[in-house]
């Protein structure tokens, strides 16, 4: 009903503030640092963007990726000795956390800025907008509403599960979700297609062989990220961000280095015929910045990025009506805790009453915990074939279902590994019957939700199938999906409660030093939430967690086949070491995607062709806290863990994480905690004091 009654909340919603946008924590440096030192902050860090402030705290400028490719690789400018001050953006366009969302956004779009700081009163920094995450947390708030509508996202569940391919099936949900709340974005036309938003748009193509220094020149000119090809077929991108991280932080000789060495080999593309309603939701559903778009014969039409999909949303009126749905939600849900006047005061006191609400909170259904859209092919299908299906949806993992329709098994791309590659299995003549696990466990949307995590953590299952009363399959649970969301919703309940986040936003700014700024609002977010993990000890470090287990390494030149054995004996991803560094890391869903998918012969092929070059690594000092805060900010499922003397001590996986949270207390808080605020905040707007018993029936009463 919000969007009728529109008219009478204008004035209301244009004072929706920047602060409702969730900026991003800021990484901050001095204006006075070199190019070179801001770069590898950047790169340790992962991050895109850099404020620079002046010798007052104050803002003096911003440099981003893009600006390392065009203001100092392709002028040839020494990041060393040259100050980071020459090549910012000085005095940037910045907005306060109390100025319009809508405003802000009307800024960034219009004026093509990816970035946008937040600064305080007196002028300090205090966060950093970026388009990409504005987009996702929109497109994120736009699916838990429609997710809580009830019926209607059930029977397009129900008609997924019907129609088995798992193509039609995504689609038919990408339908049901976003299609009408951007009908209003293109009226009664249909979403453009990517075809035509890149018509007469150049492709940033370049040769394996090119040196970075060319593809620099490239990229800064056309403003894109470089896609590598080779006899008309697309092996690789090179984006403003690899630039900067591999090669520039990395002190790589640009006019010596090839871009084949640095590039992200074998990624994933989509046809032209993709809508951009499509592309939005792959890039949302990926976080995906670029697109690779390639014709179904190879031919490389060209790339989208997340301002072109934002642009391709119907102009003006597109982007604001999917930016306007999104913070209309969290007023019409209560997400602020602003609605239902007489009764907020139970709200608060919701946490001290926990131990009246434990029957209760064991009934908390496994629907809450937002199972994924399955990947469906049928039992029958050859290996070759469901991994094909896998890489080009960029899945992990396929539920199988019998010829009634019912669930067989599951495959995951672990399985690939160690049953298909290790075992010298024929993909292509191999039924997937064959290598599936066999009638897996599985839950139904209204079991316990913390029964199905336990199920899940307990017996090591990273994937759990979801089906309904007549076993037809209606979704999977994936731990680090589950994890992910669960630490989401911590961060915005923390958010939510105003002034002790202030008080770290504030702090922070103080600390000037990004390191710092960080640690303080992590310890901040997650610290209390985690306390009771584990109970009065510190967080354990990454180094007790991998005390006494060996670590997966391999050579760049060792063949796949011996990568596949020496993975599937360790069950862990294969770090590759050259003369001690680490140089690239290569996982399950890489061996899967890019090798078995590609039918690369096995013994011939080198791990080093398919590798994801330069990985970012963590300290063996890191806290168990602080890995699944970076495994969450970049959606990692692992992290190769290095000396400062680059010397590796081994790999971490989002099991792993889970496993040192405490055991089995620790990690059931985390979720408890997560799911507990669905409840407090009011998302689902049936508690109360008196009406708890009203919860079981939210889900038909969201809308």
């Amino acid at each position: 009903s919000a969007r009728s009654k529109r008219s009478a909340v204008v004035a209301k919603k244009d004072e929706r503030p920047v602060s409702k946008l969730r900026p991003k924590k800021p990484m901050i440096s001095s204006a006075d640092d070199s190019v070179l030192s801001v770069t590898q902050m950047l790169a340790n860090k992962r991050g895109d963007a850099a404020l620079l402030v002046g010798p007052d705290g104050g803002l003096a400028g911003i440099v981003t990726d893009t600006d390392i490719t065009r203001r100092v690789v392709a002028k040839h400018v020494d990041p060393s000795s040259t100050s980071v001050s020459a090549v910012m953006t000085a005095s940037p366009t910045c907005v306060s956390m109390t100025d319009s969302a809508m405003d802000a956004l009307a800024t960034m779009v219009e004026n093509h800025f990816r970035h946008l700081p937040v600064v305080d009163d007196n002028g300090a920094v205090v966060g950093l907008l970026d388009i990409a995450k504005c987009l996702n947390d929109a497109i994120s708030k736009l699916e838990r509403a429609q997710e809580k509508s009830g019926s209607a996202a059930e029977d397009a569940v129900k008609q997924m599960a019907n129609l088995q391919g798992a193509g039609g099936a995504q689609a038919a949900m990408l339908q049901q979700l976003l299609g009408p709340l951007m009908s209003q974005a293109f009226g009664d036309k249909a979403s453009p297609t990517l075809r035509s938003l890149l018509a007469g748009k150049p492709a940033t193509v370049v040769q394996p062989n090119t040196t970075l220094l060319e593809a620099g020149q490239v990229m800064a000119e056309a403003r894109k990220a470089a896609l590598v090809v080779e006899d008309g077929e697309l092996v690789g991108i090179f984006g403003f961000k690899d630039m900067m991280s591999r090669a520039v932080a990395k002190e790589l000789p640009l006019d010596l280095t090839n871009v084949s060495s640095v590039m992200t080999p074998n990624p994933e593309s989509v046809s032209p015929e993709t809508t951009v309603l499509e592309a939005l939701q792959v890039m949302h559903d990926n976080k995906f910045l670029t697109l690779p778009v390639c014709e179904t014969n190879g031919t490389v039409v060209g790339l989208v990025d997340v301002m072109d999909v934002i642009y391709g949303c119907g102009g003006v009126d597109g982007w604001r009506s999917v930016f306007d749905n999104a913070m209309d939600i969290g007023d019409d849900a209560s997400e602020t805790g602003s609605m239902h006047s007489q009764s907020l005061k139970s709200v608060r006191s919701a946490r001290s009453k926990r131990s009246a609400v434990v029957a209760k909170k064991d009934e908390r259904p496994v629907s809450k915990l937002r199972p994924k859209k399955p990947m469906i092919s049928s039992a029958d299908d050859s290996v070759l074939s469901v991994t094909q299906m896998l890489a080009n949806k960029r899945g992990d993992a396929a539920l199988l279902v019998g010829p009634d329709g019912g669930l067989a098994g599951i495959v995951t791309d672990t399985d690939i590994t160690r049953r298909v590659v290790a075992k010298h299995v024929d993909p292509s003549s191999t039924s997937v019957s064959a290598v599936m696990t066999a009638s897996p466990t599985c839950v139904s949307m209204t079991d316990s939700a913390m029964d199905a995590l336990a199920t899940m953590v307990e017996n090591h299952f990273r994937h759990l199938p979801v089906v309904d009363d007549n076993g037809a399959v209606v979704g999977l649970l994936d731990i680090a999906k589950c994890l992910n969301d669960a630490i989401s919703k911590l961060e915005r309940a923390q958010e939510k409660s105003g002034s002790a986040a202030e008080d770290a936003v504030k702090q922070m700014a103080n600390l000037q030093g990004a390191g710092g700024a960080q640690a303080a609002m992590l310890q901040q977010l997650l610290g209390p939430l985690m306390s009771q993990a584990f109970g009065d000890k510190a967080s354990p470090t990454l180094r007790s967690l991998l005390a006494g287990k060996p670590a997966t390494v391999v050579q760049p030149n060792t063949t796949l086949l011996e990568a596949g054995q020496v993975m599937a004996e360790a069950r862990k991803a294969a770090l590759v070491v050259e003369d001690g560094e680490l140089v690239g890391i290569f996982g399950f869903k890489d061996m899967m995607s890019r090798a078995v998918a590609k039918e690369l012969p096995l013994d011939l092929t080198n791990v080093s062709s398919v590798m994801t070059p330069n990985p970012e690594s963590v300290s063996p000092e890191t806290t168990v806290l602080e890995a699944l805060q970076v495994m969450h900010d970049n959606k990692f499922l692992t992290l190769p863990v290095c000396e400062t003397n680059g010397t590796v001590v081994g790999l971490v996986d989002v099991m792993d994480v889970i496993y040192g949270c405490g055991g089995v207390d620790g990690w059931r808080s985390v979720f408890d905690n997560a799911m507990d605020i669905g409840d407090d905040a009011s998302e689902t707007g049936s508690m109360h004091s008196q009406s708890l018993k009203s919860v079981r029936s939210a889900r038909s009463k969201r809308s």
